[in-house]
């Protein structure tokens, strides 16, 4: 990871530190910032899981720039719909709710006032507004941000972007790795266009209750996109600056907070 460290310098993690440590930064500042992974194919373009790994890094630039602490990814979470792709594996959504808000309650429970979510995957999103529900009914203690669903995300890649794509966007996802992880793209599936299903055909299956099986028929190479190899490090570069710019403007008044206010 060293080319990341031009981007951020000594993030605070939980899994670098014993509890006596994590105690110290609890009372000086309790928030905590944790990455939602996903375990799904981005075509055979990049290695599956790459979407926690850029979870990772917008977790860990964050917490160096605001100095809260930040989590270990939570790898595996609703993506069940991938698992006819091999090594892709997920939660139903209601055991993800119920695994989330147990764990973020013992956060709480310690003493973690101001939990920011930041989901890597749309899959999440119906989950993760259960947990807000769940965790949130007296005062908000828990926040998420989704960046696949980001209105103001989508707007900036619909700018840049050239190919039609169904549902996430492959070509956010795919900038961000030619960015901060050119290693992990495969170049012998970086040019091509991949030929899309109807979108009437896409919509009825998502009604239908995605079956797995049926989204491989549809999609036998994992991508649900047309723009293999048209992303540019440029691109990439600044949709990461514009999305820390955003989380920090966001949400620095939400975890910054001395532990007499929380």
């Amino acid at each position: 990871m060293n080319q990341l460290s031009s981007f951020y310098q000594d993030p605070l993690r939980l899994c670098d530190m014993n509890f006596g440590e994590i105690s110290k930064h609890l009372h000086r500042c309790p928030s905590l910032i944790v990455p939602v992974g996903s375990m799904e194919p981005i075509g055979l373009y990049t290695v599956t899981g790459v979407l926690t790994r850029c979870g990772e890094v917008l977790a860990e630039a964050l917490s160096s720039k605001l100095q809260v602490l930040t989590a270990p990814s939570i790898n595996y979470s609703c993506t069940t719909t991938f698992k006819s792709f091999e090594g892709c594996a997920g939660i139903k959504e209601r055991t993800f709710t119920n695994m989330l808000t147990e764990i973020c309650r013992d956060w709480i429970f310690q003493g973690f006032s101001r939990i920011l979510l930041l989901s890597v995957s749309s899959e999440n999103d119906t989950a993760l507004n259960c947990v807000l529900k769940r965790l949130n009914h007296s005062n908000e203690k828990v926040k998420c941000f989704s960046l696949l669903s980001d209105t103001r995300v989508a707007d900036l890649v619909s700018r840049n972007r050239v190919g039609k794509e169904l549902g996430r966007s492959e070509y956010l996802i795919l900038s961000l790795v030619r960015f901060l992880f050119p290693e992990l793209l495969r170049d012998s599936h970086r040019s091509g266009a991949h030929r899309l299903p109807e979108p009437g055909e896409y919509r009825t299956w998502k009604k239908r209750g995605k079956d797995p099986q049926l989204f491989r028929k549809m999609f036998p190479d994992g991508s649900t996109s047309e723009i293999s190899g048209k992303q540019s490090t440029e691109t990439g570069k600044d949709l990461f600056n514009y999305i820390m710019k955003m989380l920090e403007e966001e949400y620095s008044p939400f975890l910054i907070v001395p532990q007499n206010a929380s």
